[in-house]
């Protein structure tokens, strides 16, 4: 429980005027929490390398994300969405040492 407050708490902005599109930390927040989640089940499930299910997943998400994102018309593929939300995870696969 503690651990996903603590991501909640890494989610939220920390000044007025963010340096980072508030879509980028969108992006980076929802991958810290997908990371957090599955690196959890991993750990509780005892599935090898938990770390690597945490960051795997996240990249995923923002990828499909994003490909969800350019079927819609007048938007396009983000990479940079995509690596946000795969930082996210990775962000939290090393915080918390899954």
């Amino acid at each position: 429980m503690e651990r996903i407050l603590l991501a909640i708490l890494m989610c939220l902005p920390l000044s007025a005027k963010p340096a980072i599109e508030r879509d980028k930390q969108m992006h980076y927040g929802g991958g810290a929490v997908i990371g957090l989640v599955v690196g959890q089940i991993a750990v509780e499930r005892g599935w090898a390398h938990p770390r690597l299910w945490a960051i795997g997943s996240a990249i995923g998400v923002g990828i499909l994300k994003e490909v969800a994102d350019s079927r819609q018309k007048g938007n396009r593929f983000d990479p940079m969405d995509a690596a946000a939300t795969g930082l996210g995870g990775l962000t939290v696969s090393f915080a918390f040492r899954f």
